[in-house]
Order: structure tokens, then C-alpha cells, then sequence
């Protein structure tokens, strides 16, 4: 078996990249259109606050966790892991703990003094998710996310 490296995304690696984050995004049920997920990937990529860590086992990219950064009044610098997804034919070998690991040091590298991830209601449901990050040191601390369902378009917000 190949040992598997993590490493912060290169160019080279784009198309792979890409590949994964469609297939999760199509798994979670909220599929971005090609060009327009292209388009948002090359953007966050470019913004140094944020950072996407790949598995390879060889050249092969395995899996993909994305971060990004904010800077708020209540933590300082705070990280949001957004992404974690692991290519179904690479599960079962610790590939998620390794990129759950290594975005937590580049968080620790960065300053970052609160890092968070957000668990669908359905992953909660199914227990998959939340044992596994308990076990790597998150904790449920009683906030819910709850999303602005207006237009923030310009063009009349809240309505």
C-alpha cells in the first residue's frame, strides 16, 4: 500500500481537486455547476486566508479538506473547516483523520484560535460524522447556524 501524503494544493492538482469537491457536493445534495464550482474554487485558492489540503498516495489524489479563515471580535482568527471528502475507493485507511490532523496544524501555523466545522442535520441522523470529530477533540457547544433566506443580491435585501 502506498503511503499517503498530505500537502497544500498546488495547480497540478486542480482537476483532481475539482473532481472530489463535485462528487461531495453531489453526495450532500447541493451539486454547483462546473463552471460556476471551477470558478469558486480558482477564487478561494487565490485568498491567502484560506487553504485546501489534498491526500496523495502517489499522484493520486485520495481525499480533500478545504479551510478558510475569518477574523472576529469574539475569537480573533478564526477557521472553518468547510470540505472534508474522501474518494470511496480510498475510505477505511485513515485518510480523513490524516487531513483532519493536518488542517488543524496549518490552523495552529496560521494563529488560528478557534477552529469549527459544521455537521448536516442528516449526517447527525445517521451518526457518521460526529463520533469521528468528538473522537479528534470537537465538541458540540450549543450554537445553531441559522442562514439568511433573503436576497443579498443588491437589489432589495430581505426581501
Amino acid at each position: 500500500m502506498t503511503e499517503i501524503e498530505i500537502v497544500e494544493y498546488r495547480s497540478v492538482f486542480r482537476e483532481p481537486a475539482l473532481q472530489l469537491l463535485d462528487s461531495f457536493f453531489r453526495v450532500e445534495g447541493f451539486a454547483v455547476p462546473a463552471p460556476l464550482l471551477a470558478e469558486r474554487f480558482d477564487r478561494f485558492t487565490a485568498d491567502d486566508g484560506n487553504a485546501v489540503l489534498l491526500a496523495l498516495a502517489g499522484e493520486e489524489v485520495l481525499g480533500v479538506i478545504t479551510l478558510t479563515t475569518t477574523f472576529g471580535l469574539e475569537f480573533g482568527l478564526s477557521a472553518e473547516l468547510e470540505d472534508l471528502y474522501v474518494a470511496p475507493e480510498a475510505r477505511g485507511r485513515g485518510v480523513a483523520s490524516q487531513l483532519l490532523d493536518a488542517s488543524l496544524a496549518w490552523c495552529r501555523a496560521q494563529g488560528v484560535k478557534e477552529a469549527y466545522l459544521v455537521v448536516l442535520p442528516e449526517d447527525v441522523a445517521a451518526g457518521r460524522l460526529v463520533p469521528f470529530y468528538e473522537a479528534r477533540g470537537f465538541v458540540e457547544k450549543g450554537r445553531r447556524l441559522l442562514f439568511f433566506d433573503g436576497d443579498l443580491s443588491g437589489s432589495g435585501a430581505g426581501t
